[in-house]
């Protein structure tokens, strides 16, 4: 608890500071108002029971009125600001959350449990992080009102003040009941939520549009749309119900409260012992009292509410990295990794995902000298991707080593291990910004224009880019941006090789990222790749066998186990797997 009161104060301390101050008005305001409003009621009922003379009368209302008129426009004011200053922590809630999934171990963000925990996590933030200053400066408004108000009923009469707390307590703790059942079902909404998300993102999907069309699957999609719908209306039913008992129960004990209170008021002025204007104060300020009570313990159960949800998000935010476990390299390290073209050995790897009853990657021996450029092929689900993405350092082996330059690549930070690494995957992710922040991947202050047009030029697509009327600065994702443009599929993979090359780096892997092409592009794009990087450490990654046939190597995998190795003309020399994956996709183009 402590941990999350002091998290949210330093949120909204990060936000504005002005806002402390503010609150400590509206507070003021939010306790005053109403009883100034008994007040003034109380002193007109008082003037006219001692005959108070005109002027006075005007004089009382006019300053009372006043005062009621600054203090209430103070109140909106500061308000409206407290508003804006909620969404603004919302706004930094939601940064550190992105900053956590874009720097968290790739697992974390690819496995289901950080993918539920990151969607239970996203939610609490607009539960918690919306309403975190509200409530606290509702905490202190209520504890300040009822101090006050409990003062001014004590002073009458101690058994309307224990009537008044002992009703309003056993609201509460229906309330709290209540408060208990929502969470239970919280689960089933969160999950149901995230259904419905993917379904009305891929109902909006250009790439989903055709399929939808083309096999009348829009009938489908909206049948477990309404399903999905269905139950997440059922569970909110259920938590509506909940609410409705505990209000219910609420106005029952109202009404026990205000009879106890108004039958004692009552027979005090019968009997002389009370004036009506002080009847008219004292059952004005027992009704607030009980207001500011039930304020008060419903902002308490609130605050313990958000912190259930505030939970959900520091699971997400304390989730854990490995990486963050690597130790920083010494001096004589960052000159190993930083040299051209490593060597990179795998000995004994294996590697199994979250939940799996078997390892995808088998007991891997491999070593890739500098310089060399190995293929990487094998059957769909033979394991080529999560091999890459071990020498990519997105995964860790969960047996055996994988050594760059002979130091085991655990013992670099991720961001040091990444700065060698360029990689081009079989999906595209261009920015809705120019070509020459996709090309450099940094701002445009960061970014070097010479070096982007000589990455463009070697890719082959500098004359292209030359043709648009804002060249470099060109913006791209015509589906989200209208000035911006599209780029053909081979189009695309020429930037990503021009972005490939603007990195630099040591090594490079290419992971089929022209699985969507015909043969004859995606072997031209491979060749152009094998001209530019004659001296990097390289893998290519394909399921067409004759893409890769220049490569100095070619290793074959199959269920997980790497089963054959060496080059083309010896793999087909042997006449085992290789050979007959070979030929068997050489008749197909022979047909065609």
């Amino acid at each position: 608890m402590k941990r999350k009161i002091s998290f949210l104060f330093s949120q909204i301390w990060a936000g504005k500071k002005t806002v402390i101050g503010i609150s400590v008005i509206y507070i003021a305001a939010c306790v005053f108002l109403p009883y100034l409003q008994i007040f003034l009621t109380k002193t007109l009922v008082a003037g006219i029971e001692r005959q108070y003379a005109w002027e006075k009368f005007v004089a009382v209302f006019v300053s009372i009125f006043l005062l009621h008129l600054i203090l209430s426009s103070a109140k909106g004011w500061i308000a409206a600001a407290i508003e804006w200053d909620s969404k603004t922590i919302v706004n930094n809630l939601l940064k550190l959350l992105d900053y956590k999934t874009m720097t968290t171990d790739y697992l974390n963000v690819e496995g289901m449990t950080g993918q539920s925990l990151r969607q239970k996590a996203l939610n609490s933030v607009y539960v918690f992080g919306q309403s975190a200053l509200p409530k606290l400066v509702s905490i202190a408004i209520n504890f300040l009102g009822l101090l006050f108000y409990g003062i001014t009923v004590g002073i009458w009469n101690s058994v309307i003040l224990f009537t008044v707390i002992l009703t309003t307590l056993i609201g509460y703790f229906l309330t709290y009941l209540q408060h208990g059942y929502e969470m239970k079902r919280k689960e089933e909404i969160v999950d149901t939520e995230k259904k419905l998300q993917y379904l009305e993102m891929e109902s909006f999907s250009l790439q989903a549009a055709r399929e939808i069309r083309l096999y009348d699957m829009s009938g489908v999609i909206s049948g477990l749309y309404q399903k999905n719908t269905e139950r997440r209306i059922t569970a909110e039913r259920q938590v509506c119900a909940g609410k409705l008992y505990a209000n219910c129960a609420g106005c029952f004990l109202s009404c026990i409260r205000n009879f106890v209170a108004y039958f004692y008021l009552i027979h005090l002025v019968t009997r002389n012992q009370m004036a009506i204007s002080d009847f008219v104060l004292v059952s004005g300020v027992v009704s607030g009292l009980s207001g500011w009570l039930f304020g008060l313990l419903e902002d308490v159960a609130a605050i313990r509410k958000m912190c259930l949800y505030m939970d959900d998000y520091f699971q997400y935010l304390d989730l854990k990295d490995h990486d963050k476990d690597r130790l920083l390299p010494d001096h004589k390290q960052k000159e190993k990794i930083s040299s051209s073209s490593p060597k990179l050995e795998l000995i004994q790897v294996s590697f199994r995902y979250e939940g799996a009853g078997e390892d995808t990657l088998k007991d891997i021996n491999l070593t890739i000298q500098p310089g060399e450029k190995l293929g990487i092929v094998g059957k769909n689900g033979a394991g080529k991707t999560t091999l890459i993405k071990l020498l990519t350092g997105l995964y860790k082996p969960t047996q055996g080593r994988i050594l760059l330059n002979g130091i085991d690549v655990t013992t670099y930070t991720k961001e040091e291990y990444y700065k060698h690494i360029s990689a081009v995957f079989q999906d595209v992710v261009l920015l809705p910004v120019g070509i020459l922040q996709n090309v450099s991947s940094h701002k445009k202050s960061a970014s070097n224009e010479e070096r982007v047009w000589r990455s463009l030029e070697m890719a082959g697509l500098s004359m292209k880019v030359q043709t648009f009327e804002q060249g470099l600065y060109t913006p791209m994702r015509k589906d989200v941006r209208e000035d911006a443009i599209d780029l053909s599929g081979g189009e695309q993979q020429k930037l990503m090789i021009a972005k490939a090359m603007y990195k630099d780096s040591e090594l490079l892997i290419l992971d089929e990222p022209t699985a969507a092409l015909d043969p004859i592009s995606e072997n031209n794009i491979y060749q152009k790749y094998n001209e530019l990087t004659q001296k990097i450490t390289s893998f290519f990654i394909s399921h067409r066998l004759i893409s890769t046939c220049f490569c100095d190597r070619i290793i074959l995998l199959d269920e997980g186990r790497m089963i054959e190795q060496g080059t083309h003309l010896s793999l087909l020399e042997k006449k085992g797997m290789y050979w007959k994956m070979f030929t068997l996709q050489s008749q197909y183009y022979k047909k065609g």
